[in-house]
């Protein structure tokens, strides 16, 4: 199929003098421009050289079919891919689009330089943030938090970002950006955030914090205080090594708020109503209108009294505002759409490079609204459809036939269409180029002998599903008015312009009341007048949601992560028995099903009930008959216990529910004992404390044991109830903490247990029980045993 290059609607021919054409010529003329850069000015130069006629193209497709010359002109289509270059020229995007950006700082820090943080520029004008795709997922942000990092901590050092409230960021603490969910993992350690963005609108006067604390000392590529980025909107993406979860760096796509714009409709100064003022960008808002954006790039994009693109100098009187006024109040016409609501008329989103000739991008605008422009005594207009009512009428009479007529009834059969497929950048899909509904005219296919006659369109401005099936008709309808006429009308029509429409009363040519448009005007001696016409019928841009056809988007999805799972996981009590079946050890006795592929190994962990601390986090080798005991456990205990299996396949690894066992109550037996070992027992109460005290001993008992002899310790504690809510307490050698629990609840059982002291080193040593309580009041009973075993 013919790829069509919509050019007709948007661009004013070139075929008028010098004469007609210096007015707006001038305005747009070749120029370069300065632009402030990171780290300083650069030069970007942006050569644009354009002419504009006082003529008018007839067809929306007839133009596009046409070939043209590429050369400064860009594609107008999403970018996905980062741009790596410096040298490109500037971009800034108008309504609503996406786009990777172009990169300006790539760097590592923290842990391990587990962080990564990209600094990637959206717009060389000031715009705000509108959205995220992390890879083939829209990224979702957490309301209300910021994450942040100390700027007193060693950088080398930080192995997490801390998140705060919007407003409760500590004094000394650098912000790092808004969360993220998208990959989130708790890992290791810190939250389970992986991404975090940070968007700087442009109105900076500094150089950001953030990037000057990480890399101002960096020795190959510092980011330095003088790298403030001014009028510059980017984004300070950080994001986090994961070894299971974000193994690979993610590509991502940004969405950045409309451009704000100037809208004449909104000043009051020149007969709209509201506080826009021209050259004061606080007053602009943000706008999708075409006609609009059309508006300021014919009068000239500016950040502050630098000319950035489009017109420079342009004269607002060359802009007239009742025609301008016309197409930017038909844009925001509302629609009615299938399902009972409405949207404007037309809508549109692209990028821009400021080397791109500003006529190309207005012919895109053009493409997205029906919008035509025509240049007349020096001043732009355009037309969007086409003019409410007819300006003149005429008759076979009014037809200089002193002079040669011309009429072209139909277009070659080469250049007939009847249907019309189009793409166009789906939001919902990424901004993917998406096939809207083929457009196929019946009325016209019957004209054709019921031939298929299809073309191909793409509307690279216009994300906006609807309004591409709303374009799409209008625009086949239109190229099938193909008659065109060119003859010389009396003086009575010297007053005609393009883009007016007329009414023809023609006898000879079977026309009653038929109406065409104004395509060229050019003015002879005698005021005499030579006209090219095009029929046209408004009924070719009218909607009926009858029209609408149906369509789906398909939202793309990250690849979901494998997780190996576990099958069958199970936890009992079982004992340890010796070599004469004496049992002599608690245990847990762990197992699975079994059979899995790619498995070499088991990971266990074992905690206390109710705790969080793990005692045990063990690796066992996976094999038949798949069961492994846990020993190292206390009897008469309750202990959580969960597993997950370690695949040689990757992925993440699947952990089990946490299992509730309670230990098999084995004591100590008299063959635990060693020979002539001492054996203490104390017990006693220990005084009255008060919450948020120090710890302090309830009993303290000291013996007296060989070398090499561990010691088994046997514990337990009671209290008497006060007003006491938690308390904690411990076991200690000398001072030397061997076990503590924090937290304990009034009211849950009494603690009981018993550990092995194993240094070895023997001799005359001290072991106490303490205790704190953690606030109200409470007095304990401890008691402790302390016996010398086997080893």
């Amino acid at each position: 199929m013919k790829k069509l290059l919509f050019i007709t609607t948007a661009l004013v021919a070139f075929g008028a003098g010098p004469a007609h054409a210096d007015f707006i010529s001038a305005a747009l003329a070749a120029t370069s421009f300065m632009s402030a850069v990171f780290g300083g000015a650069a030069l970007a130069v942006s050569s644009v050289v354009v002419g504009i006629g006082t003529s008018i193209v007839a067809s929306a497709l007839t133009k596009a079919l046409t070939p043209k010359a590429t050369a400064g002109q860009q594609s107008y289509d999403v970018k996905f891919d980062v741009d790596l270059a410096d040298d490109s020229p500037l971009t800034f995007c108008v309504g609503q689009f996406a786009t990777a950006g172009k990169r300006k700082y790539l760097g590592s820090w923290g842990k391990e330089t587990r962080f990564i943080t990209d600094v990637i520029e959206v717009s060389c004008l000031p715009q705000g943030f509108n959205g995220l795709w992390v890879d083939d997922e829209r990224a979702e942000f957490v309301s209300g938090k910021l994450g942040a990092i100390n700027a007193s901590a060693d950088r080398s050092k930080i192995g997490s970002i801390s998140d705060y409230n919007d407003d409760a960021i500590p004094a000394g603490w650098l912000q790092i950006g808004r969360p993220v969910t998208n990959y989130m993992d708790a890992g290791d350690e810190g939250t389970g955030y992986r991404i975090y963005l940070k968007w700087v609108d442009g109105n900076q006067t500094a150089a950001d914090p953030l990037l000057v604390h990480l890399f101002g000392d960096d020795a190959d590529y510092p980011w330095t205080a003088e790298m403030i980025g001014t009028g510059k909107s980017y984004a300070i993406i950080t994001t986090r090594y994961d070894d299971d979860t974000l193994t690979s760096y993610p590509s991502y796509l940004i969405e950045p708020a409309p451009l704000a714009l100037y809208d004449p409709r909104k000043d009051s100064t020149v007969g709209g109503s509201g506080p826009h003022r021209w050259g004061n960008r606080a007053s602009y808002e943000a706008t999708l209108n075409p006609a609009v954006i059309a508006y300021n790039i014919a009068r000239g994009i500016y950040y502050g009294s630098e000319w950035v693109f489009g017109g420079k100098n342009m004269a607002a009187w060359r802009l007239p505002l009742a025609e301008w006024f016309a197409a930017m109040n038909e844009c925001d016409a509302g629609v009615s759409l299938s399902d009972g609501s409405t949207e404007p008329a037309y809508r549109c989103g692209m990028e821009i490079e400021v080397s791109t000739e500003p006529l190309s991008v207005m012919e895109e605008l053009g493409k997205a609204a029906n919008m035509r422009f025509a240049e007349v005594g020096g001043m732009l207009k355009p037309c969007v459809g086409l003019p409410g009512s007819s300006v003149f009428s005429i008759s076979d009479e009014d037809i200089l036939i002193t002079d040669g007529q011309s009429f072209t009834p139909f277009s070659s059969v080469s250049d007939t269409f009847n249907a019309l497929s189009a793409t166009y950048p789906e939001p919902a899909e990424k901004w993917a180029n998406k096939d809207a509904p083929e457009y196929v005219s019946d009325e016209w296919t019957a004209e054709d002998d019921g031939r298929y006659l299809p073309t191909s369109l793409s509307y690279s401005a216009v994300p906006f599903a609807d309004q591409v099936q709303r374009l799409m008709r209008s625009q086949m309808e239109d190229y099938r008015r193909m008659r065109l006429h060119s003859f010389q009308l009396h003086p009575g029509a010297y007053a005609l312009e393009p883009l007016d429409m007329i009414t023809w009363d023609s006898a000879r040519n079977g026309y009653q009341g038929k109406q065409f448009l104004v395509e060229s005007v050019t003015k002879l001696p005698g005021m005499c007048v030579a006209v090219n016409l095009r029929e046209c019928d408004p009924a070719d841009y009218d909607w009926s949601t009858d029209f609408e056809l149906p369509y789906t988007t398909v939202s793309p999805v990250n690849p979901i992560r494998w997780e190996q799972a576990i099958d069958g996981f199970a936890a009992v009590p079982t004992t340890i028995e010796d070599n004469n079946g004496v049992d002599r050890r608690p245990g847990i006795l762990v197992s699975t099903l079994g059979g899995e592929v790619g498995v070499q190994q088991i990971r266990i962990q074992v905690r206390l009930n109710g705790q969080t601390e793990n005692l045990h986090d063990v690796l066992r080798p996976y094999g038949s008959p798949f069961q492994w005991v846990i020993d190292g456990v206390l009897g008469a205990t309750a202990y959580q216990v969960r597993g997950c299996l370690i695949s040689d396949l990757g992925g993440v690894s699947q952990w089990s529910d946490w299992i509730y066992v309670l230990t098999d109550d084995i004591l100590i037996n008299t063959v635990d004992l060693a020979p002539n070992a001492a054996a203490v027992l104390a017990s006693a109460t220990g005084p009255t404390v008060s919450g948020g005290g120090t710890f302090g001993p309830i009993v303290s008992v000291t013996v007296d044991l060989p070398v090499g002899t561990p010691a088994l310790l046997v514990w337990s504690i009671k209290h008497s109830y006060s007003s006491l809510v938690a308390w904690d307490f411990g076991i200690s050698r000398e001072g030397t903490v061997l076990d503590q629990r924090n937290n304990m609840q009034y009211g849950a059982d009494f603690p009981s247990g018993q550990l092995v002291d194993d240094d070895g080193a023997g001799g005359v040593r001290t072991y106490s029980l303490n205790w704190r309580g953690q606030n109200g009041s409470l007095t304990a009973i401890g008691s402790l045993a302390v016996l010398g075993v086997k080893r």
